[in-house]
Protein backbone atom coordinates (compact mmCIF):
# COMPACT_ATOMS: atom_id res chain seq x y z
CA UNK A 1 0.00 0.00 0.00
CA UNK A 2 1.24 3.43 -0.65
CA UNK A 3 0.71 6.56 1.69
CA UNK A 4 -0.07 9.97 -0.35
CA UNK A 5 1.49 12.85 1.80
CA UNK A 6 -1.35 15.54 1.72
CA UNK A 7 0.15 18.85 2.81
CA UNK A 8 -1.15 20.59 6.20
CA UNK A 9 -3.56 23.29 5.63
CA UNK A 10 -2.14 26.68 5.07
CA UNK A 11 -3.85 27.79 7.83
CA UNK A 12 -2.48 25.35 10.34
CA UNK A 13 0.61 25.61 8.79
CA UNK A 14 0.93 29.66 9.77
CA UNK A 15 -0.46 28.46 13.39
CA UNK A 16 2.25 26.14 13.68
CA UNK A 17 4.54 28.52 12.62
CA UNK A 18 3.74 31.13 14.78
CA UNK A 19 3.73 29.61 17.71
CA UNK A 20 0.72 27.64 18.57
CA UNK A 21 -2.81 28.29 20.25
CA UNK A 22 -1.23 29.16 23.00
CA UNK A 23 0.66 32.06 21.20
CA UNK A 24 -1.54 32.93 18.22
CA UNK A 25 -5.39 34.25 18.74
CA UNK A 26 -7.40 32.60 15.79
CA UNK A 27 -11.02 34.07 15.61
CA UNK A 28 -12.47 31.76 12.63
CA UNK A 29 -15.29 29.90 11.74
CA UNK A 30 -12.87 27.01 12.35
CA UNK A 31 -14.56 23.72 14.25
CA UNK A 32 -10.88 22.47 14.86
CA UNK A 33 -7.50 22.80 13.93
CA UNK A 34 -4.76 20.07 13.23
CA UNK A 35 -1.96 21.01 16.08
CA UNK A 36 1.44 20.06 14.88
CA UNK A 37 3.98 18.52 18.18
CA UNK A 38 7.17 17.59 16.17
CA UNK A 39 6.57 14.65 13.80
CA UNK A 40 3.00 14.48 15.15
CA UNK A 41 -0.28 15.42 14.28
CA UNK A 42 -3.25 15.40 16.27
CA UNK A 43 -7.06 17.23 15.60
CA UNK A 44 -7.98 19.28 18.21
CA UNK A 45 -11.38 21.13 18.65
CA UNK A 46 -10.78 25.00 19.19
CA UNK A 47 -13.50 24.58 22.40
CA UNK A 48 -10.76 22.53 24.32
CA UNK A 49 -9.98 24.76 26.78
CA UNK A 50 -13.98 26.09 27.25
CA UNK A 51 -15.66 22.99 27.40
CA UNK A 52 -19.23 22.90 25.60
CA UNK A 53 -18.33 26.38 24.52
CA UNK A 54 -19.91 27.53 21.15
CA UNK A 55 -17.51 29.16 18.39
CA UNK A 56 -18.41 32.78 18.87
CA UNK A 57 -17.80 32.19 23.00
CA UNK A 58 -14.15 30.86 21.46
CA UNK A 59 -13.74 33.37 18.96
CA UNK A 60 -14.87 35.92 21.76
CA UNK A 61 -11.99 34.46 24.06
CA UNK A 62 -9.79 34.49 21.28
CA UNK A 63 -10.28 38.20 20.82
CA UNK A 64 -10.45 39.05 24.52
CA UNK A 65 -6.92 37.59 24.94
CA UNK A 66 -5.48 39.43 21.82
CA UNK A 67 -6.71 42.07 23.22
CA UNK A 68 -5.18 41.76 26.97
CA UNK A 69 -1.75 40.90 25.21
CA UNK A 70 -2.44 37.24 26.17
CA UNK A 71 -1.62 36.20 23.03
CA UNK A 72 0.12 38.76 20.90
CA UNK A 73 -1.08 37.40 17.34
CA UNK A 74 -4.24 37.20 15.73
CA UNK A 75 -5.37 35.44 12.64
CA UNK A 76 -8.97 36.63 11.63
CA UNK A 77 -10.60 34.82 8.94
CA UNK A 78 -14.46 34.78 8.04
CA UNK A 79 -15.25 35.77 11.58
CA UNK A 80 -18.60 38.50 12.31
CA UNK A 81 -17.19 41.72 12.28
CA UNK A 82 -18.84 42.00 15.99
CA UNK A 83 -16.23 39.92 17.28
CA UNK A 84 -13.25 42.72 15.99
CA UNK A 85 -14.85 45.61 16.17
CA UNK A 86 -15.14 45.70 20.23
CA UNK A 87 -12.31 46.84 22.08
CA UNK A 88 -12.87 46.70 25.39
CA UNK A 89 -12.36 43.15 26.78
CA UNK A 90 -15.20 41.93 29.44
CA UNK A 91 -16.36 38.39 28.81
CA UNK A 92 -15.07 36.88 31.59
CA UNK A 93 -13.14 34.27 29.64
CA UNK A 94 -10.51 31.87 31.02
Amino acid sequence: MTFLHVKDNPLDELLSRLGGPASVAEMTGRRARVVVEGDSRRLEPRNAFLGDATLDTVNICERDHFLQGRKLVAIISGTPLYLINVTSPNSGCP
